[in-house]
């Protein structure tokens, strides 16, 4: 990237994608040093100033802020489990069937079926309460809202909400569902997450 940005200096997004290489991996001063020598460059030899990406690029690193897309490492591990249901009574095989399905091997999903209202997120939420200390990277939630008036809960939005969660800002947050799968499986591949 650094002889690509060199050897065309004219090409202002080789000059962005190395300033935020630079800027990520703790070079500041190099990428505002990239951004010095291109602005001079374009004024001595075209007469132009550098263009709004550019010029955007220097703001963020002037700014302290991440590229877009990086993970942001000063995120808390998300907690995000509902309140444990108070007064769950007479659940304890269901508790402990699923501490058996969740403990048996490589299994990491377990389904909790039934019909509307019999208790299937209450139990659920009991049992994430009881573990989550075994899920240290953190503990996901979303409401699929699918026995509610309102309309069901998307996907990419479920998505999309874990993304920010584990610290994925707006302007790094992939526009289609399977962009977004790939990343979010990419970013709790290492870890030791709770999905609910």
């Amino acid at each position: 990237l650094e002889t690509l940005a060199w050897e065309q200096p004219f090409h202002e997004r080789f000059q962005v994608l190395l300033m935020r290489a630079l800027h990520a991996s703790g070079r500041t001063a190099e990428a505002l040093e990239v951004y010095t020598r291109a602005r001079t460059t374009l004024q001595e030899e075209l007469g132009l100033d550098p263009g709004e990406e550019l010029q955007e690029e220097h703001v963020r690193v002037l700014a302290g802020r991440p590229p877009p897309g990086a993970v942001r490492d000063d995120v808390a591990s998300p907690a995000q489990l509902p309140s444990s249901p108070a007064g769950l009574i007479g659940r304890e095989p269901e508790l402990a069937e699923i501490d058996e399905v969740m403990g048996s091997g490589d299994t990491r999903i377990c389904v909790v079926t039934g019909t509307a209202g019999v208790g299937k997120t209450a139990a659920a939420l009991a049992w994430a309460h009881r573990r989550r200390t075994d899920f240290p990277d953190g503990q996901l939630f979303v409401d699929l809202r699918g026995f509610s008036d309102e309309r069901p809960t998307e996907p990419i939005e479920a998505l999309a909400a874990f993304l920010r969660s584990l610290g994925i800002d707006d302007e790094g947050m992939p526009p289609g569902l399977a962009e977004r799968s790939a990343l979010f499986r990419s970013l709790v591949a290492e870890r030791r997450v709770l999905v609910l």
